[in-house]
């Protein structure tokens, strides 16, 4: 106040008017860095579905081969086997360092209760497994996949495999098939992911792991890996 008049100061001179235009940049660059990942991570879960869906319309048209094999080729289980074996002792035969990892057990077919567990080993000798399913029950507690069908209930295997050889065993979940109480193949269910999935098996070592399959009614159910079948 001078001379008993007071002196009024411009708005843009104030502290307050500064703090707001500050306060104000920050959020706009807090919305426009904010909208930028959120739109980066819907893209790579965009991706993510995609790539699960191929995946699953892919085993699902494997399974549906397989099952329509089986209920229209007479014995499709040893033609298959041994159609596989030519084309393998081919290849074989072919490359001298080429080495197959098909397995196969100590007979040609063998059924075995859940919880037993059977020797399989690669046509080279060099790869020897242990494999047991332990289980196959429903899980209501278990969430399948978007792509699994209406009214799909989760099929639950659980399954041991100790190498029992001299080199590590190439691992692969999906070389395990599940069927209902008609006989026919049910789909692998991608959720199987969800859970820790080895790539090998070491020498000595044993894993223990669970897949899933969208079965669709309540079994009793079957299990195969190579020429073994558990029931």
């Amino acid at each position: 106040m001078k001379d008993g008049k007071e002196v009024r100061v411009s708005y843009y001179k104030q502290i307050w008017f500064w703090i707001a235009i500050v306060c104000i940049i920050i959020a706009l660059i807090g919305v426009i860095i904010g909208g930028s990942s959120q739109s980066k991570i819907s893209e790579a879960n965009k991706k993510i579905s995609s790539i699960k869906k191929s995946a699953s319309e892919g085993i699902e048209i494997n399974k549906k081969f397989e099952s329509y094999m089986r209920e229209n080729v007479p014995d499709y289980s040893s033609y298959a086997s041994d159609a596989f074996k030519a084309v393998i002792d081919g290849v074989t035969n072919s490359s001298t360092t080429d080495s197959s990892t098909t397995e196969s057990s100590d007979s040609k077919s063998e059924t075995l209760s859940f919880g037993q567990s059977s020797d399989f080993e690669s046509k080279s000798g060099n790869s020897k497994i242990e494999v047991s399913i332990i289980s196959a029950s429903i899980d209501p507690n278990i969430e399948l996949s978007d792509d699994a069908p209406s009214g799909s209930k989760a099929l639950v295997v659980e399954i041991s495999v100790k190498n029992i050889g001299d080199s590590a065993y190439d691992f692969n979940i999906q070389s395990f098939n599940a069927y209902g109480a008609d006989g026919n193949v049910l789909n692998f269910d991608s959720n199987t992911y969800d859970n820790t999935m080895p790539d090998s098996v070491n020498v000595g070592q044993t894993v223990k792991v669970k897949a899933y399959f969208d079965a669709t009614d309540n079994g009793p159910f079957s299990v195969t890996f190579a020429d073994g079948t558990w029931k």
